[in-house]
């Protein structure tokens, strides 16, 4: 994978002027691939490409298979955006030090690793994902101005009262492949085959 994916969360000067208008954009991949469809993010891995053009979703993954993974490129503007869109502006963010950059926000890059921003990532009409569970763990700094990559891993499943849970490990490395966060998460999933679908509840 060559490219890396930038999201601007609101315009200059709607975060310079402190009013916040979420624009989500896509560039230069368009928005995210439905069934059926090679996600230009894909070409040229095979493994990725056969995935998608399965079908397969999301919820059938099973422990150690993993979703495609995603590389993003966090820069000061991007940064600084999300910064004015959570309404915070503290200095280490913003300004450098003698250790380098400002650091990209944690909730930007938490923002990055939900299992929905893999190009993989698919539910048909109907379905959803449910966050359940959440436990991150930061390893190191994670300076603006930096590439990512971030990589999804299925590494548990359970059932309990008759659901279904998945749980998904994933790393973020900065270009120099040093770890800078661990997010793991549980999802369960509703309609579909899934309890939810229908009216059904609990």
């Amino acid at each position: 994978m060559t490219g890396y994916a930038k999201v601007s969360l609101c315009g200059n000067d709607g975060a310079r002027a402190g009013r916040v208008t979420p624009v989500r954009r896509w560039p230069p991949y368009g928005p995210p691939a439905r069934r059926g469809d090679v996600d230009s993010r894909l070409r040229g891995n095979d493994k990725w490409v056969k995935t998608m053009m399965s079908g397969r979703r999301a919820d059938g993954l099973r422990v150690g298979e993993e979703f495609a993974p995603l590389e993003f490129h966090v820069s000061e503007e991007m940064n600084e955006n999300f910064l004015h869109a959570v309404e915070d502006l503290h200095p280490r963010y913003m300004e450098g030090t003698a250790d380098g950059p400002g650091l990209v926000h944690p909730a930007l890059l938490i923002n990055f690793s939900n299992n929905t921003r893999s190009p993989s990532f698919y539910l048909p009409p109907g379905m959803a994902a449910i966050h359940t569970h959440e436990d991150v763990e930061h390893s190191g700094p994670a300076r603006v101005g930096k590439r990512f990559r971030v990589s999804w891993k299925v590494t548990g499943r359970y059932e309990r009262r008759g659901r279904e849970y998945q749980v998904v490990e994933a790393p973020i490395v900065d270009e120099d492949g040093v770890l800078v966060l661990t997010r793991r998460t549980t999802y369960t999933y509703t309609g579909g085959p899934h309890r939810g679908a229908d009216g059904q509840t609990e």
